[in-house]
């Protein structure tokens, strides 16, 4: 879901524009987008993995098998950047969805660069253990604190 629309309950042509630009990062990485964490192995999110490889350059890992004898590199390269462009923080760095499909339609054109997505800065603290056969617990490290292990929830605890 879009940012602005968890925060505010907007929902706008921008923010499907952000849905296009994840669902288009899912059918070419050939992943989901959990937007959870402990999914991952390395404790980081679909959006986080796709930007730690466009950082470094190599976003190709990242391709889907299925996709590899499909596509040439450059093409696949561009529907990372453009789902990247799509799925920016801030809906006015979205570009429309014409420009996104003349970005996807000509070759030789140079693309401007992503700003970071959102929500890849969220840490797991049982991303490396989850479905490991451990216990997912939602007890904080510390008894006096009320909040979960995911410091994004408050629990608390009454007898009947």
């Amino acid at each position: 879901m879009a940012p602005e629309y968890i925060v505010h309950g907007q929902l706008t042509e921008k923010a499907d524009i952000y849905s296009y630009g994840v669902l288009v990062l899912e059918i070419i990485t050939g992943r989901k987008n959990h937007n959870s964490v402990a999914s991952s192995a390395k404790g980081l999110s679909l959006m986080a993995l796709i930007w730690k490889h466009y950082n470094a350059g190599t976003m190709m890992e990242l391709l889907d098998p299925n996709l590899q004898e499909e596509c040439s590199e450059r093409e696949a390269v561009k529907v990372f950047h453009v789902g990247l462009l799509c799925a920016q923080a801030s809906p006015n760095l979205r570009p429309p969805m014409w420009k996104v499909v003349e970005m996807l339609g000509r070759g030789d054109r140079v693309l401007p660069r992503p700003t970071e997505p959102p929500f890849i800065d969220v840490k797991g603290s049982n991303a490396n253990s989850y479905g490991s056969g451990s216990s997912f617990s939602l007890k904080s490290n510390s008894d006096k604190s009320p909040f979960s292990t995911n410091q994004l929830s408050v629990s608390g605890v009454q007898a009947r």
